[in-house]
């Protein structure tokens, strides 16, 4: 009986080392089972998306990815916050609160870029991670900035309408407003489009931040003044529309002038579908959401930098500086699939 006791306890022993061997290797390999017992546990971490006309329908896909992203997390809670128009003290001023309360990341689409920076450089220095989201603040501290074409996506929607027209033709140009640098690089998208082929002439450049009011009014002389205008190219979500609303109080037809627009607000897919306007863009926002979420997680749980290189200790960026994510052209071919599913 006392050889077999022993032998038992021998046993129990050995298992036992096994056992915390095989844990400690495995919390050793890289990935997942290679967090923090802090990270692991931790609770409540809040990362925050920050944009700006927050109401607007063009961001309700991504208020839908960015919540579902925190409900799959157990650790983390997911915030959508932002002014419903471009003011710039507001973002900060909900930023500063947000610091105060310990956010852990921010994803913040700056509406004055430079008055931005001093808020993000100041996240940045307590740690929490900043990504830009589709508007850059140039000479900040972010970590990386997530956007989707924008001169490309200008010039393939360009080309498409461009060919629709015979490449020959009146133009109109409509976007947000100078500053915004998103907006600057899609209207001059559309310009280099327009130099490329000398039988275009651009008649105007309409500013309409972003209010489709606002732009159907200015692009109503411009239209009384160059009646055989042929195109229209619009560079956000709601240009389309405000184009579409001044051709109609002209007596304009459907199809009569080629427009394009932006993004898949459910009016502007419904013009699409009934022929005023040929074109939009759709950009892949849940995928560019996913992506940054991803990002602040493996900031936050310490796999961001590979483990094998010393990239944070010399000052190498662990990511591009830039993400840019290719777009979607909709047309009528394809315009059914970008309508949201009944709930």
């Amino acid at each position: 009986m006392t050889r077999r006791w022993i032998v038992t306890v021998l046993v129990c022993v050995i298992g036992i080392a096994i056992s915390f061997w095989a844990g400690r290797h495995m919390t050793s390999q890289p990935g997942v089972l290679d967090r923090p017992a802090s990270a692991r546990s931790e609770k409540s971490i809040t990362y925050a998306m920050i944009v700006v006309a927050s109401d607007a329908p063009f961001w309700l896909d991504i208020r839908d990815a960015w919540a579902a992203a925190g409900q799959a997390s157990p650790d983390v809670k997911t915030i959508f916050e932002g002014p419903s128009d471009t003011d710039a003290q507001k973002q900060i001023d909900e930023i500063e609160a947000l610091l105060a309360q310990g956010v852990r990341g921010l994803i913040v689409t700056p509406g004055d870029p430079g008055a931005l920076v001093p808020t993000i450089n100041k996240a940045i220095d307590r740690g929490i991670p900043v990504i830009t989201y589709f508007l850059d603040a140039p000479g900040s501290k972010r970590l990386t900035y997530v956007a989707s074409e924008l001169e490309s996506s200008s010039t393939r929607m360009g080309e498409f309408l461009a060919a629709k027209a015979g490449y020959a033709g009146k133009v109109i140009v409509i976007y947000a407003h100078s500053g915004n640098t998103e907006q600057e690089a899609r209207r001059r998208g559309f310009e280099e489009l327009i130099r490329r082929y000398p039988g275009l002439q651009l008649v105007g450049v309409v500013q309409d931040d972003y209010d489709e009011n606002k732009g159907a009014e200015q692009i109503k002389p411009l239209l009384i003044k160059n009646s055989d205008v042929k195109i229209i190219f619009g560079a956000h979500s709601r240009a389309a529309v405000g184009a579409v609303s001044a051709l109609r109080e002209l007596g304009y037809k459907p199809g009569q002038v080629m427009i394009s627009g932006s993004d898949t607000d459910q009016d502007v897919l419904d013009l699409i579908k009934e022929g005023w306007v040929q074109g939009s863009v759709a950009q892949q926002t849940t995928f560019m959401t996913d992506t940054m979420f991803g990002i602040l997680e493996a900031s936050r749980l310490g796999y961001l930098y590979p483990k094998e290189r010393s990239y944070e200790e010399n000052g190498i960026r662990p990511l591009p500086e830039d993400i840019v994510v290719p777009v979607t052209l909709i047309t009528t071919e394809n315009v059914a699939g970008f309508y949201p599913q009944k709930r």
